[in-house]
C-alpha cells in the first residue's frame, strides 16, 4: 500500500473515532424531507413516500439491497422503524462514498432463512447445505416483488442483492468507496461473511 494510501485510511481512523452520531432518520429530516409514520399513509401515498426515501438515502450515499421480499408498506416499515434509525458516524461523503445495507444481511436466523429461501443460488444453497448440515433448508421460492433492479446503486448499475460488496473495509482496496464509509452492523454481504457471522454469534 502507497503512503498515500495508509495516510489516507488514518485519516479516516481519526475521522470515525471523533464524528459525531447521527441517523440516517434525522438527516433526511434535516434535509427538508417529512417522514410520517407507515400508519398515517395509505398504499399510494406510502409508495411514492418509500421511493422518496430511497432517492434520499442515495444522495447520502447509501444504498438498500435484497429489498424484493417485502412489499412497499413492508420495506417503509422496515426503514421508519429500524434502519433509518440506526446510528452511524456523521461523516462527509462524496461521489465516490458508499453505505450498502443488506435488507437480509443482520446475520439472525430469519435473515438467513429468508436469504436462502429468496436469494441464494444453487452454489450457495449446497455450500451452506455442507457447512450446516444440521440447518433446515428452506424450499427456494420466486421473489414476490421486483423492486431489486430499480434501485439507485453505487456503480449506477442494477443492484444485485449480496453481489460485490464488502462487510468490513479492505484496506488494501482504499481507493474504492467501500473503506470511506462505515454503515450499521446489518451490512453482511457475501456467503462468506454470513459463514463468518453465524460462527462467531456460535449458530454453527
Amino acid at each position: 500500500m502507497s503512503t498515500e494510501l495508509q495516510e489516507q485510511f488514518w485519516e479516516r481512523v481519526v475521522a470515525f473515532e471523533e464524528a459525531e452520531w447521527t441517523t440516517s432518520f434525522d438527516q433526511l429530516v434535516q434535509g427538508g424531507m417529512e417522514l410520517p409514520a407507515p400508519e398515517a399513509l395509505d398504499d399510494s401515498q406510502l409508495s411514492a413516500k418509500l421511493w422518496e426515501v430511497i432517492r434520499g438515502l442515495a444522495m447520502l450515499r447509501t444504498f438498500l439491497y435484497c429489498t424484493d421480499h417485502l412489499s412497499d408498506r413492508e420495506l417503509y416499515e422496515e426503514l421508519w422503524h429500524e434502519v433509518l434509525r440506526e446510528e452511524t458516524p456523521d461523516m462527509p461523503v462524496n461521489e465516490d462514498s458508499a453505505c450498502h445495507i443488506d435488507l437480509v444481511g443482520s446475520g439472525s436466523e430469519q435473515d438467513n432463512e429468508l436469504y436462502l429461501r429468496y436469494y441464494a443460488d444453487e452454489e450457495d444453497r449446497r455450500r451452506w447445505a455442507k457447512d450446516w448440515p444440521n440447518d433446515v433448508m428452506p424450499k427456494h421460492e420466486p421473489l414476490p416483488y421486483d423492486r431489486d433492479r430499480h434501485l439507485p446503486s453505487h456503480n449506477k448499475k442494477s443492484g444485485s442483492c449480496r453481489s460485490g460488496m464488502l462487510f468490513m473495509p479492505d484496506i488494501s482496496k482504499l481507493h474504492e468507496s467501500h473503506a470511506f464509509r462505515t454503515c450499521p452492523l446489518r451490512l453482511i454481504t457475501d456467503y462468506q461473511n454470513v459463514k463468518q457471522r453465524k460462527a462467531m454469534s456460535g449458530l454453527g
